[in-house]
Order: C-alpha cells, then structure tokens, then sequence
C-alpha cells in the first residue's frame, strides 16, 4: 500500500462496501478507482480542471503583488539614553571645614549662585596679613624715594656717589618687596575664593556628598551638579549605517511607552503622532570614528530639538507629547532612502525565489509563469529592490504559491491587487 492510499483510507470513511478489505488490508477495486480520482485531482492544484487527462494544460493557484518604483524608505529603530552635556562632580581647591551648604538634591540653581562654603576665618586672616605687608613695602618705598630724591637735590658736592648709589639700590630693593607683598596678597584673595563653591551653570543638584561640619580635603567632590539646559541622546548603530549618515541629519524621538500589539521596535510610534501632534526630532551632532570594542556598535550623539538654543529639551519636547529628562531611555528612529538605480524595481520580499542560479521573481504575463533572474540591491521591512530589465512599474509578480512554478505554467490567480 503507498502513502497516498495509506493518507485516504486513513481519512475516508466509505460507504457501501466501499471501505478498506479488513481481512486483505488495502481498499477494494471501487476505493482504488475514487482513490485515483483524488489523487488526480491534487496533482492539478487548486481549482484545476482535468481536461481529458491533459495535466500539461493545469492552472497553478497563486497571489500576486503589484512592481513598485521610485527610492526604497528603510527604517531603523534604536534604543538611546538620554544623557546631559554638562555634569560635574564639585570640589574646594583647598581643605578646610564645611560652614554652609546651600540647596539639597534635586533642586534647581543658576548659574553663578553659591553651593557651599568652608570656613574662610584663617583664609581671611592671611589675607589681612598680606595686605598689612603691602601698606608696609609701600610706606618703606614712598620714604625711600624720598630719600634718594633728596640726595640728588643735594648733588655730588655734599652727597658721595656710593651714598648715592646705596639709596637707589634700597629703593630697588623695597620696590622689589612691595611686589612680592602684592602677590601675596593676590594669592590670599585667591585662597579666600578657593574657600567658595560656585556653581558653573544652571542644572539641577544631583548629590550632595558632605554635611555642615564636615571636614573635606582639597579636590575632594562635594555637589555633583547635573545640568539641564544642554541634552543630548547617546545611540549605538550598527556599523553598516555609517555610510548613510552624516553631522546635520535630523530624525526622529519616540517615547518607550508601544501601542497595544506592538512587536517590535519599527512598530513603535510616538502616541504624539496619534493626536496630531508633531513628532520630536533630533539632529546627528557627533559620528564616533572607531566602533566600541566590546559591542562592535558606532556610537552617535544627537541633540533632541530645543537644545540648548531654546532652554531645556524637555520644554520643546512637551509640545510632542514626548518628555526627555537626562537618564532617560527613548527610541531613535533613523529613516534613510535607497537611490533608485538603472533598471531597479521594487517587489514585496515573498516575490523573491532563491534557487540553485541565483534568485529570481516570478511574472504573470498573459495568464503564465514567466521566470526572471534578478539582482538584489537593497531590502527594507518587507519591501525589496532589484534590478531586472523585464520588469517595470505595475507588472504582477507572485507572491504565494511561487515555489514550484514552472516557465510558462498556467497559473490561477486567486488574490492581489
């Protein structure tokens, strides 16, 4: 008994002595003759009509799809962090005790407003002791000019020349110290401001590390001061993207929150667009020049739309339904454009057959398979192009039932366009 009488006499349940010999094993002469007849019938495929045995003439059931033309749209979608330009870990230049400690995490400072201070006492005292020493050197230097002014008054006759030599070289000599005294004096005042944390620009406390009281050594971090108007998006690529990218390219933010259903990231869409809003875009402002190590990715740095120019991003931002705060993690999208070429057509990737010579695309032309090799350019999603100098814009290409089609087989079609 063959598999095709074993799979219908497995499945039938035939009537009027026309069921399987249980004493023989296999179907009678009736069976076998409707067994032929089903057998017949799949061999001609869907829909096919047994014309007087002719089976050279059977229709192949198949779908088919409309050629496209024009540039292929490819989309990219990857995960980036939301990171802030500026972020500094705050030290005093100089050891000293805590006296003062402004603002608490999370609140908000402009630029040049104070964070915290030691205790400046004995930095005040050095700078007292060193303005004393320039009032001094410059009391010494006024009376020495004075004295030297007078021994050239008097003139050789009363004076000596090495008296007179003697008085220019003391006024030398305190000049000299009265600028080592103002030095001085310069370096307390820098002491003293060394004993005050500024902070640089406008952000938002992140830590504070230290209390009143405390005791800190120099460079040691105090406030670790996170700014918030100047975001940018750090992204890893894939290598192969570099070619298509370039400084200036804007694309598109969407938020991680999905529509329900959603599978993958190309799928996600930014619910501003749901409300038509616009989307928030962001410009490619850095192209790494070597890939990661570890990862083998390209990392790229983008600066979402109203930063820094217009305040913090996340108020341009707002306006897409799309907040950004540094930490935070969003979906960049990177849409970019396949050049149409010579002889290139668009065809849905089920078109595609990949055989022994190569892939090639299946034609319906006046009512038959017609076989045409082709040369893949590029894919995107589900769309690919190719380039093949039989097709063009509008022809019909199948995209089911296209496995075992034969050139110039009949074919059958029962969906499409």
């Amino acid at each position: 008994m063959d598999s095709g009488e074993r799979v219908v006499s497995g499945l039938l349940e035939l009537p009027g002595g026309l069921g399987p010999d249980r004493h023989r094993g296999r179907p009678p002469g009736g069976a076998r003759a409707l067994l032929g007849v089903l057998l017949t019938a799949l061999s001609l495929g869907c829909g096919a009509e047994a014309n007087e045995g002719e089976l050279a003439d059977a229709r192949r059931c198949v779908v088919v799809a409309s050629v496209g033309g024009g540039a292929l749209a490819d989309e990219r979608v990857y995960l980036g962090e939301v990171r802030a330009q500026h972020r500094l870990v705050l030290a005093f230049g100089v050891s000293g005790r805590v006296s003062s400690l402004e603002w608490r995490e999370g609140e908000r400072v402009e630029a040049g407003e104070l964070l915290a201070t030691l205790d400046r006492r004995q930095a005040h005292a050095r700078l007292s002791a060193a303005s004393s020493r320039v009032s001094e050197q410059g009391l010494a230097q006024s009376q020495a000019r004075r004295e030297l002014a007078r021994a050239e008054a008097l003139g050789a006759s009363v004076v000596s020349a090495e008296s007179l030599e003697q008085a220019r070289g003391r006024l030398d000599a305190i000049e000299a110290a009265q600028a080592q005294a103002r030095a001085q004096r310069r370096g307390a005042r820098s002491g003293v401001a060394e004993h005050t944390l500024i902070a640089p620009f406008a952000g938002v406390v992140e830590a504070r590390v230290s209390e009143v009281g405390a005791w800190v050594e120099a460079g040691e971090g105090i406030v670790e001061l996170l700014g918030d108007d100047a975001l940018e998006i750090r992204v890893a690529v894939a290598p192969e993207l570099r070619a298509a990218l370039k400084v200036g390219d804007r694309f598109e933010l969407r938020p991680l929150q999905t529509p329900r259903g959603a599978l993958a990231p190309s799928s996600f869409l930014s619910p501003s667009r749901a409300r038509g809003q616009p989307p928030l875009m962001a410009e490619l402002t850095s192209i790494a020049s070597a890939l990661e190590p570890r990862t083998q990715t390209l990392e790229l740095r983008l600066r979402p739309d109203g930063s820094p120019a217009s305040g913090p991003a996340s108020e341009s931002a707002s306006g897409s339904g799309l907040a950004l705060l540094a930490g935070a993690s969003v979906y960049v999208a990177f849409t970019f454009e396949h050049p149409l070429r010579s002889e290139a057509v668009l065809v849905p990737r089920d078109a595609l057959v990949v055989g022994a010579d190569g892939p090639h695309v299946v034609a319906v032309v006046d009512g038959r398979a017609q076989l045409y090799p082709v040369e893949v350019l590029a894919s995107a999603g589900r769309r690919v192009q190719v380039r093949t100098p039989e097709l063009e814009p509008g022809d019909a290409v199948v995209v089911r039932g296209n496995e075992r089609v034969a050139q110039g087989q009949a074919l059958r079609i029962v969906g499409g366009p």
